[in-house]
């Protein structure tokens, strides 16, 4: 059952040393900075997707070489209302967390998994 049309518009990759992996995508891919918040995030433009770099918290490094968890999420917008998707999401038993409203973030979000365990996260501009 199709109940949106999502566009990806962003990768995040959680990192252990922002720093070192945004001079990376810099050098060898010639990809500019949209926006940087220091030492916590950067948002790179690569086309028509972004790659977000997120610095990774270090007890999550440590968890995450004994659980298996993965260090990227796609994110994809949508022009659908996001609290039907939500409730559609969750009629179909798809695990997600409740729908995030930041003061000066311009979206509204919710994270689910796959079955396979791969982080998404749906957004709709506010």
């Amino acid at each position: 059952m199709q109940y949106m049309k999502p566009n990806l518009s962003c990768i995040i990759l959680f990192v252990k040393d922002i720093e070192q992996v945004k001079a990376f995508y810099l050098s060898h891919f010639n990809l500019t900075i949209a926006e940087e918040i220091q030492l916590q995030w950067v948002l790179l433009k690569a086309g028509n997707c972004e790659i977000g770099l997120h610095q990774i918290a270090a007890e999550y490094i440590v968890a995450a070489a004994t659980e298996n968890e993965t260090n990227s999420k796609l994110v994809f917008d949508i022009d659908d209302e996001i609290y039907q998707v939500h409730q559609q999401m969750t009629k179909n038993s798809i695990a997600i967390t409740e729908v995030k409203n930041w003061d000066n973030y311009p979206y509204l979000l919710f994270d689910g998994k796959d079955p396979e365990g791969n982080v998404f996260q749906i957004r709709q501009k506010k």
